[in-house]
């Protein structure tokens, strides 16, 4: 599979919010529990593409997951360290669209001058996990019964990579 990575565009909103409702709605992967509406997915893309990167994967013009960047903790001491995210339709899991994604994350925010970047992974996720110690993340923290979604508590894992030693 051919994928593309290139930066959020106002025209890829309804796509996100059909990627990530699938989530919202069917697993535990977000503790986010309300379906989104595309003005939600919108203004979080305002938010956040001022200071971090936001990118969309494409195949054959059809975007297939996106990935970003955002403030892990609100207090200016941790304003090196940074939250990614990334979620893939849920049909295109296995074609390399998270690797080009997370590749191209580290890439810009090494460049941008983040120290660390933290990814927290809800349970069971072992594809994210693989895709986390690829890139050499490594797993950190773990917290027991995190959120409750779905009728089942569901644990957290903190991996993070070092961006400078």
């Amino acid at each position: 599979m051919n994928v593309q990575i290139r930066k959020v565009q106002e025209n890829d909103v309804k796509r996100i919010q059909e990627i990530y409702n699938h989530y919202i709605a069917h697993t535990v992967l977000t503790f986010e529990t309300d379906i989104l509406t595309e003005e939600q997915i919108r203004a979080r893309i305002q938010k956040y593409t001022p200071q971090y990167p936001w990118y969309v994967a494409e195949v054959e013009n059809n975007v297939i997951g996106y990935a970003y960047a955002s403030e892990f903790i609100e207090r200016t001491a941790y304003k090196f360290t940074s939250e990614v995210t990334i979620f893939i339709d849920k049909d295109f899991t296995k074609g390399g669209a998270g690797k080009a994604l997370l590749s191209q994350l580290i890439n810009d925010m090494q460049t941008l001058g983040f120290t660390a970047l933290v990814s927290i992974i809800a349970l069971p996720n072992a594809a994210s996990i693989k895709l986390h110690k690829a890139f050499g993340f490594e797993h950190v923290g773990h917290i027991k019964k995190a959120g409750y979604k779905l009728g089942t508590w569901v644990d957290v894992e903190f991996w993070e990579l070092l961006l400078r030693k």
